[in-house]
Parts: C-alpha cells; sequence; structure tokens
C-alpha cells in the first residue's frame, strides 16, 4: 500500500487498519483518486479530521493531515465596535451624519475638539500580533486604547472602502480582492483594474465605473489631507517621510483632519510570516518610526491608529488540483483564499456541496449566498440593503476560513504566502485602536 501514496510522513499498518499521515493537504487529492481506481470508496471524515477510506473485505484506510500552524478561536465581526463605527465617530463629531453607530470610546476622545487629528491605518496590524510581539515601553503597546472587530471578510479591499466611505460593503459592493465584473467576463483585481489571472491591465478604473463611492473626509468642513504610499500619485516611499509630513500639516494655524495609510506591516507578513524575524524588524521600524517622529505633535492633535485586518500563518492547499472540485465551476471562483466564492454550474448545485464538505469541512464552513448574508457576516442587510454587484461577487457558495490553510485557486508560484487573512480567526479579526496625543 505505501508504495502507491505520495507524500507520506508516517505509515503503520496491522491487521485491521491503515494508518497515513501526509505531509501536508496537497497529496489529498491525488492519493484518494489513487486509492478510488483500487476500488476504496471514500466515505468523508471523521471528528478527529481522519479521512477515511472504505473497500469490501479489506482494511480501511484513515488518512491524516498535520497542521503544525496555531491558530486562534474564530471570532465573528462585531459592526458596533469596528471600522464602520470608528468613520461614523469622526463624521459625528465634525457635525456629519452616519447610518451607522458611533464608537462612544472614541467619540468621548474626539470630545475634547483637537485642532488637528491623524486617523492612520497600518495594513495587517492585528491587535494579537502587537501583544505577541511588542512589549511595555513600544509606542503600539504603550498606547493601546482598546480592540476593535475587522469588517468581514477582514482584508484590505473590504476594510479600506470603509475607512475612505463610512459604510460597509454592503453598500459599496467592495467585497474582496478579485471579483467577477460582468461586463468584462473576467475577474479583476478591484484595487487595479487588471485580470487576476492574466496580469493583463484591463484599462478600466473600478472605483470611478462599476463600483464608486466617496471619501467622507473631504466633506468635514475642514481642511484634509490624503497620506499614502508611493503607488498613489505624490504618495510616499519611506514611511518616515509620510508621518514628518503630518507633522508639518498640524503646524497649520488651520484646522485638518489627516487620512493616512501604509501598506506595511502587512506586505511583510505576506512574504515571511507573521512570527519570523523579518516581521519582527518591520514592526520595531514602524514602532521606531512612530516613537521618534510623533513626539513633535503639538498639545492640539491626536493621532489615532488602527488596521484594516490582523493576520494569520497559514498553510497553501492548492485548489486548483483538486479536478473534482475545479470542474464543477461556471468559472474561477473569486475574492480571497480564506473567504472563497465559487459559482457552480447548473447540474452540480447538489453535488458541490457534498463533494466540498467531504474533502474541506473541517477547515472551512460553507455557505449559500443566502446563509452567508442573513449570518451577517457582512452586516445587517435588512437595514442597509445588499448592493446589486454582490450577486455575481458571492456566487453560489462562499467557503469561509476556520483554521490556518488557505486556498490557492490559481496555479502561480508567486502567489504563495506565508501568512494571510480573509479568515475568521481571532489574529484576523481583532484590530487594536491606538491613542496618542499630549494630553493624554
Amino acid at each position: 500500500m505505501l508504495d502507491l501514496l505520495d507524500d507520506v510522513l508516517s505509515y503503520f499498518e496491522n491487521d485491521a487498519k491503515v494508518n497515513v499521515e501526509l505531509n501536508s493537504y496537497n497529496s489529498l487529492y491525488k492519493n484518494i483518486q489513487t486509492l478510488k481506481k483500487i476500488g476504496y470508496k471514500f466515505l468523508g471524515i471523521d471528528k478527529n479530521d481522519t479521512f477515511i477510506l472504505k473497500k469490501d473485505n479489506d482494511k480501511n484506510i484513515y488518512i491524516t493531515i498535520p497542521n503544525n500552524i496555531s491558530f486562534k478561536k474564530i471570532t465573528m465581526p462585531d459592526y458596533k465596535k469596528s471600522m464602520v463605527n470608528l468613520t461614523s465617530s469622526i463624521m459625528k463629531h465634525y457635525g456629519k451624519t452616519s447610518n451607522y453607530d458611533s464608537f462612544k470610546p472614541l467619540d468621548d476622545i474626539l470630545s475634547s475638539n483637537y485642532k488637528h487629528v491623524l486617523f492612520l491605518i497600518l495594513d495587517g496590524l492585528g491587535y494579537n500580533i502587537i501583544k505577541e510581539i511588542m512589549s511595555p515601553g513600544d509606542f503600539l503597546y504603550d498606547n493601546i486604547y482598546t480592540s476593535l472587530s475587522a469588517v468581514y471578510p477582514s482584508t484590505t479591499a473590504c476594510a479600506i472602502p470603509v475607512a475612505s466611505n463610512a459604510k460597509l460593503c454592503l453598500e459599496t459592493g467592495w467585497l474582496g480582492w478579485q471579483n467577477y465584473i460582468r461586463e468584462l467576463n473576467r475577474n479583476v483585481v478591484l484595487f487595479n483594474g487588471n485580470d487576476y489571472v492574466t496580469g493583463e491591465s484591463l484599462g478600466v478604473d473600478i472605483r470611478k465605473n462599476y463600483l464608486p463611492y466617496d471619501d467622507y473626509y473631504k466633506s468635514l468642513g475642514v481642511k484634509y489631507y490624503d497620506l499614502e504610499p508611493s503607488f498613489n500619485p505624490n504618495g510616499f516611499a519611506d514611511f518616515n517621510d509620510l508621518l514628518k509630513a503630518f507633522i508639518k500639516i498640524q503646524n497649520s494655524d488651520e484646522k485638518t483632519f489627516t487620512h493616512a495609510y501604509w501598506t506595511e506591516p502587512d506586505t511583510t507578513f505576506h512574504i515571511s510570516g507573521v512570527h519570523s524575524s523579518e516581521a519582527v524588524s518591520k514592526l520595531k521600524a514602524i514602532d521606531d518610526s512612530l516613537k521618534n517622529i510623533l513626539c513633535q505633535i503639538g498639545d492640539d492633535t491626536l493621532v489615532i491608529i488602527t488596521a484594516d485586518h490582523g493576520h494569520q500563518d497559514v498553510e497553501a492547499i492548492k485548489l486548483y488540483e483538486f479536478e473534482d472540485i475545479m470542474k464543477m465551476q461556471k468559472r474561477l471562483p473569486s475574492n480571497e483564499g480564506r473567504c472563497l466564492c465559487f459559482t457552480i454550474k447548473d447540474e452540480y448545485m447538489e453535488a458541490f456541496p457534498r463533494l466540498f464538505n467531504l474533502y474541506f469541512s473541517n477547515i472551512y464552513d460553507l455557505c449559500t449566498k443566502d446563509e452567508f448574508l442573513c449570518k451577517g457576516f457582512l452586516g445587517d442587510t435588512k437595514k442597509y440593503g445588499v448592493h446589486p454587484r454582490l450577486n455575481d461577487f458571492l456566487g453560489d457558495y462562499i467557503a469561509v476560513a476556520k483554521s490556518s490553510y488557505y486556498f490557492e485557486y490559481v496555479d502561480d508560484d508567486d502567489l504563495v504566502f506565508k501568512s494571510t487573512h480573509a479568515g475568521l480567526t481571532e489574529d484576523e479579526m481583532i484590530t487594536p485602536l491606538i491613542i496618542y496625543s499630549k494630553k493624554r
């Protein structure tokens, strides 16, 4: 039997059964297909996450897959203490109305009526990461005010429009990194308008032409600034330069609000993993920049720092190699590897959830579109409705990660991550609220 199987970590056989432990998920499909060819039936998984195959008058085969990456318990989004509530507090402070509840702790802080306010988003800076990696004496650690919930999906392409528009995905349609644009019949990266598979530019501006939204901070009645990385015109290549630009802003005599975003530590976490030496160094560098530059603010300046999401160390599952799953798709799955949307061919609508759950129910929860919306992942559909684009974007089924695995659904070595997000683990879903001023 051992000679038939690939990627075996350990093997044990006695008169009653065969126990096989694989190195990873990525040989599972091939091994199951091999065993099917010699007469075994795939029965599914048991409560111990063991894959069971049975053949008449032969030993049962039990296949397990190690998961050596630790992960926290899962947590649903809380739309009483999330990005949309922070932005609602800011709008409320400047006399504007929002359809969402404000966050009272921030209301109270803003009531001191600071002349200059900086709202800074550090991509991927989860609350748990700060608590695990940083220590007393570090700027980020010392100035944590409380924890917050990420919006869902816990990913930049969903959260940044919330931070800019003060509305949830239900209203804006910004669900995740890439989604299906019907008019183009392509899976398109929403931020840059490129074809997700080929990388080619489609010459479209998704925000302008398909998913428009307004920036709330441009109508607060005070002088506003938007500080961004160098991918934007007049953006900054260095985090220190961005912070120094704010120091100049807060020296102004007029009242100001500054919206700012930085791509780190997310980029480093994706490449190296949350607990890597590279990640620790990057986080320390960010902390040093904040400590050394923000000490220059005046008494009438408030700094609010949060994150769009946290991060989860992960192992990849090459979903594109699961041929029986992929043949059921009308088109390429979309959105994010840890919140993946499937649009299914009519003849497989009943078979798909059964097969998916046979393989993956221990690591993903599979919902129909209606179940996903009714469970409140995106917020209150009765109150806010559902953006018309979400019908295409969500497809028929949504797989939500609850472990430390993520799906690669395109064969591209450049897309392999050590850490990522968009699932439901605490590491992804809990974000910090960091408050700094010289008055406090």
